[in-house]
C-alpha cells in the first residue's frame, strides 16, 4: 500500500490483509508516526511492539464480503490511482474547480 494512502482518512483498513489501520501502538498508546529514526515497518518504533501477525488477528480480521471492505477495496483502489498520476499532472485544476466537481458529484460543499 501506498503511504501516502494512510494520510487519507476514508482509507482506514489494510485490503491486502484484511485488518484496520492503526493509528496508536496498542501497547504504549503512543501515536504512531509515518517515519521516525528508529522505524521498522510493522513495529512501534517507540516500544518495539508488533503490530502484525497475532496482535493484528486478536483485534479481528475484517470479512472481504462486507460492505465496509468493499467500499474500503474500491476507494483504495480508486485513489491509488489518482495518486500515482500525480507527478504527470502539468496543470492543477483551482478550487473552485475542484469545488464544483465535489458538489456535482453529490459532495457536501467545502
Amino acid at each position: 500500500m501506498n503511504p501516502l494512502l494512510l494520510e487519507i482518512r476514508e482509507i482506514s483498513l489494510c485490503v491486502r490483509h484484511g485488518v484496520r489501520l492503526r493509528t496508536a501502538c496498542p501497547n504504549c498508546e503512543r501515536s504512531l508516526p509515518h517515519l521516525a529514526w528508529r522505524s521498522r515497518p510493522g513495529y512501534c518504533p517507540f516500544c518495539a511492539w508488533r503490530l502484525f501477525g497475532e496482535q493484528a488477528e486478536k483485534q479481528g480480521v475484517i470479512d472481504p464480503e462486507t460492505p465496509e471492505f468493499v467500499w474500503q477495496e474500491w476507494a483504495t483502489e480508486a485513489l491509488s490511482t489518482i495518486v500515482v498520476q500525480l507527478p504527470s499532472i502539468q496543470d492543477c485544476p483551482g478550487r473552485e474547480r475542484i469545488q464544483s466537481a465535489v458538489q456535482s458529484c453529490g459532495g457536501a460543499a467545502c
